[in-house]
């Protein structure tokens, strides 16, 4: 009962408008950040797939192949990615694609994790695909 008259309290003074328009102006802000690193740190090589949805963007870094072991490189590195193909039924066709979530970071925070990946990607040698 008390949560009920909690929420209803909130829709009536027309808070939770004021909270979803300022949640979606910060997202917005932190995916704007993390295209505008994806595009400065792999140029031509990147494309965004579904940036519109979620509170994470699908990467594909041409000439690259991801697996568990960059994953795990990246997470010593302090960057959590995930890669396309652990969540795909039919394996093999995502290998040069990436998940990386935005939700929980400022956009300073974005731009030093990109940053970071770039090197994980650029240093150590992902096996390049044969385009």
């Amino acid at each position: 009962m008390f949560e009920q008259a909690a929420l209803a309290g909130f829709l009536r003074t027309r808070a939770l408008d004021r909270h979803i328009r300022t949640m979606r102006n910060r997202y917005a802000r932190r995916r704007k950040a993390l295209v505008d690193a994806l595009y400065e740190a792999f140029g031509e090589r990147c494309e965004i797939c579904g940036d519109a949805a979620g509170l994470h963007l699908a990467v594909r870094i041409t000439g690259y192949r991801f697996d568990d072991d960059f994953q795990s490189l990246c997470l010593s590195r302090g960057v959590i990615v995930s890669t396309m193909e652990s969540h795909c039924i039919v394996k093999g066709e995502h290998l040069d694609q990436l998940l990386l979530g935005y939700g929980h970071l400022e956009p300073e925070e974005i731009e030093k994790g990109v940053r970071l990946l770039a090197e994980c990607v650029h240093t150590y040698g992902i096996r390049v695909v044969d385009e």
